[in-house]
């Protein structure tokens, strides 16, 4: 059968982010689940399949059309379906529908698989897939004429077939990497003074569900790896492409002691060349490991504060100070990694002082490249129950109510606290960014840093440049 891969269009966040490195502060890249989904169908069945992500589209109804109507009959659109875009994959369904109605329609990912029991509710939905995509869906294309055999798929959801279950396999042997040949990589470029491309990757599915992942998601998933082996040749691979970025998302708390070397040894045997990052919360790292990462051609990483009070960041098992972090952050800038400090502004369990506790971190961090985030709103993380019962946030039927009428309802908030909570956590991002941009420490230490880092010769020419202007004037 023919198979078409849809990244629904993404909205825009309910506050943009501030700072100094917006471009790089969010990957953007062809989801690296649909990526390895499309490769195992390609390598592991006998269907084809390819891959059309909505967010590069200009017009929704013409692109999702013209990949519809170029495939023969009984087309299979297959969906990545979140809670958080259970509008935008309505419509995407709506116009399949209404294009070829002939169209069999598929959701995957974290909405189906964390609420099985609900993946029925979104409207012009056939099939859903709960849990490890590749197997269901092959299943589901090889037995499509038997409705019999399809009760026997397990993870397989559908009107006629009540409590399923999500469907995980014990570990990833089995599937396929993504291949990074067949993207359209220049969609994909960003940033301001150079444009570059940076593709995303995971090391894992599911969580570990350490207090480091207490608000990043999968806390449903349970852990898997990916094969470190295959993966640093993959990640090798990129280097063919036009890819100036491997980034590896697994949350903070996947990158033990032991993961971090055991990953640095295996990039070391593949005699890496290709740039990767990775994302970590507040940490002190020995110039040991700093100078091993570096050798590896880790040339980004990227401190992700949940918060700045420290009684919050000890709950996340983080028990490093803004001074440990910052040693390590120029201890990286000696080894040629670029450092991003990440700010989550306004969490539903911060306390008053907030605007004084970033404002002083910011000062004591003074990093080169940081951004200030509204605090994601997900409903995939371990703590999300036990938060929705005690802090005000837009409840699961909200979207689904906004997946019912996709074109004309307004959608929910996605932020702690709603609507409300927008200018509180604008002001306080405002006022900590102003007070760093204000404080003459940083300004004396910013040019003493500069004139350092000037070759002697180009010091030389710019004051003759200088003083021949002044003379010039008088």
């Amino acid at each position: 059968m023919n198979v078409l891969l849809i990244e629904p269009p993404k909205p825009p966040p309910a506050l943009p982010p501030f700072g100094t490195s917006e471009e790089t502060a969010t990957i953007f890249s062809p989801p690296w689940e649909l990526l390895c989904l499309q490769s195992f169908l390609l390598h592991r069945s006998r269907h084809t399949c390819r891959f059309l992500d909505t967010r590069l589209a200009s017009d929704l109804e013409a692109e999702v059309t013209t990949h519809l109507m170029s495939l023969p009959s009984s087309p299979v659109l297959v969906v990545n379906t979140s809670s958080l875009s259970l509008g935008s994959v309505a419509a995407v369904l709506e116009i399949a529908k209404r294009v070829r109605p002939e169209t069999i329609t598929v959701t995957m990912g974290q909405h189906p698989s964390q609420f099985p029991e609900l993946a029925m509710n979104m409207p012009r939905v056939d099939y859903a897939l709960s849990g490890d995509p590749e197997t269901i869906l092959r299943n589901l294309l090889d037995c499509i004429d038997m409705p019999p055999r399809l009760h026997l798929v397990p993870g397989l959801v559908f009107k006629d077939r009540k409590n399923v279950q999500p469907y995980w396999l014990d570990n990833l042997r089995s599937l396929v990497l993504g291949e990074w040949t067949g993207a359209f990589w220049s969609g994909y470029e960003l940033g301001i003074t150079s444009r570059k491309v940076r593709a995303e990757i995971r090391m894992s599915r599911g969580s570990p569900n350490t207090p480091a992942d207490r608000h990043f998601g999968r806390g449903y998933e349970p852990l898997r790896e990916w094969p470190m082996d295959k993966l640093a040749s993959k990640v090798m691979q990129a280097s063919h492409q036009r890819i100036s970025e491997v980034f590896v998302q697994d949350s903070p708390g996947f990158w033990t002691w032991k993961r971090l070397n055991r990953w640095m040894e295996e990039l070391n045997r593949v005699r890496n060349t290709q740039v990767w990052g990775l994302q970590l919360l507040p940490a002190c790292l020995d110039e040991d490991t700093v100078a091993r990462l570096a050798h590896t051609k880790c040339r980004h990483i990227k401190f992700i504060f949940p918060s700045c009070d420290p009684n919050l960041l000890s709950e996340h098992g983080c028990l490093s100070t803004a001074k440990e972090t910052r040693h390590t952050m120029n201890l990286c800038a000696n080894y040629g990694i670029t450092t991003q400090v990440v700010f989550w502004v306004g969490g539903p369990e911060e306390v008053d002082g907030e605007k004084s506790r970033l404002a002083k971190t910011l000062k004591e961090l003074d990093p080169d490249r940081f951004s200030l985030h509204a605090f994601p709103y997900q409903f995939d993380t371990p703590d999300y129950e036990k938060l929705a019962r005690s802090y005000h946030g837009p409840k699961l039927d909200e979207w689904i109510h906004w997946a019912k009428e996709p074109w004309l309802e307004t959608r929910p908030v996605a932020m702690w606290g709603g609507p409300d909570q927008i200018p509180l956590v604008h002001s306080t991002i405002q006022k900590a960014t102003r007070s760093l941009r204000r404080d003459p420490r940083r300004l004396f230490r910013r040019t003493g840093d500069r004139l350092r880092s000037m070759d002697l010769s180009e010091a030389t020419d710019k004051a003759q440049m200088f003083l021949h202007g002044k003379r010039h004037k008088t």
